[in-house]
């Protein structure tokens, strides 16, 4: 996210309007090396993977690649394409340091990322349904505040939604929606 030169302004002029736009983007800032760094960025917070349990638990990517495998073969019953289900990338690991990362996640908001978003999207109408949301849990995950309010949305909006902890539960939820079974 680069601030571009006017053409009545020199670099300098540019770099503080930049810093002011970073300013109004987190609150407040400190200078480093002329730079506006977040306040609330200065202590790097990493989000660090739990080790796979002792239990053997599948992680949730592990969960979405085995639907999405299962997705190919089942598709065709009912002759549907492939890409009629699809991952939303809310999970994806952004680059860089935190202040990059945090210059990322705000192009990405203007872009209209949205947390919270399910998993995964059906893109196929049935009965009384627009399409259909699969969020993906390990056996002792559980939902965020974003996902929960973007659930309870969905459904005022007549999407059918499932948060499912198994590929088996996630299977069952797409054949008796594909089969307008679900109650």
């Amino acid at each position: 996210m680069a601030t571009r030169l006017k053409r009545s302004e020199t670099p300098q002029e540019a770099a503080r309007r930049g810093n002011r736009m970073v300013e109004a983007l987190y609150g407040d800032i400190r200078r480093d090396k002329g730079m506006a760094v977040p306040v609330a960025m200065e202590e790097p917070v990493r989000k660090v993977r739990a080790e796979r349990k002792p239990s053997g638990d599948p992680l949730e990517r592990d969960l979405q690649k085995a639907l999405i495998e299962w997705w190919g073969l089942y598709r065709k019953k009912h002759g549907l394409p492939s890409i009629a289900l699809f991952a939303v990338p809310n999970g994806a690991a952004l680059r860089g340091n935190q202040l990059e990362r945090a210059i990322q996640m705000t192009g990405m908001k203007a872009q209209g990322f949205r947390p919270g978003v399910p998993d995964l999207v059906l893109a196929v109408p049935r009965g009384r349904y627009h399409g259909a949301y699969i969020e993906m849990k390990t056996r002792t995950g559980s939902l965020s505040f974003e996902q929960a309010e973007y659930i309870q949305f969905l459904r005022s909006q007549d999407y059918a939604v499932q948060m499912c902890r198994s590929t088996e539960i996630a299977m069952e939820f797409i054949t008796k929606y594909l089969e307008e079974r679900l109650q």
